[in-house]
């Protein structure tokens, strides 16, 4: 960024210093009352009209290029900020996954409990069966042999 301060149009002019303080205090922190302008002409340490014409001209060339890398400064953040965001969903996702691997495996080996538990009653109710048909038929030949 070039030092106004320094521009041919400042070397003899009597604003040199109040350029050079609004160079280094910055634009932003200047009021209008701080660019007061002798309408009469230039003098001995006065600016002419077109001196300080070209100060403004590089005052705004100097705040669009500050907005341009503003611009390009929030730009970047803003990606980082997503290249971010994107890891962190990247490990959320892969912490899921994980999660649901080791519950799947927990309910996975609960469910072969049950299976195991329900096979063992359904052998119990045919062996209860199969004893009360036994015995059924038990009954039946008591009963006929008594009669």
């Amino acid at each position: 960024m070039e030092d106004i301060s320094h521009s041919e149009n400042f070397k003899d002019g009597g604003y040199q210093s109040m350029i050079q303080q609004m160079h280094c205090e910055g634009v932003e922190n200047q009021t209008v009352d701080d660019l007061s302008i002798n309408i009469g002409g230039p003098g001995p340490g006065q600016m002419s009209r077109e001196e300080i014409e070209n100060s403004l001209e590089q005052i705004y060339k100097q705040l669009e290029e500050k907005r341009k890398e503003d611009i390009k400064l929030v730009e970047e953040v803003c990606i980082e900020i997503m290249a971010q965001a994107k890891r962190s969903c990247n490990i959320i996702e892969h912490q899921m996954f994980l999660m649901h691997e080791r519950r799947t495996t927990e309910l996975n080996e609960e469910a072969q409990k049950l299976v195991n538990i329900l096979e063992n009653i359904k052998r119990a109710e045919r062996e209860l069966e199969a004893s009360r048909d036994s015995l059924q038929c038990l009954c039946q030949e008591i009963q006929k042999s008594i009669v």
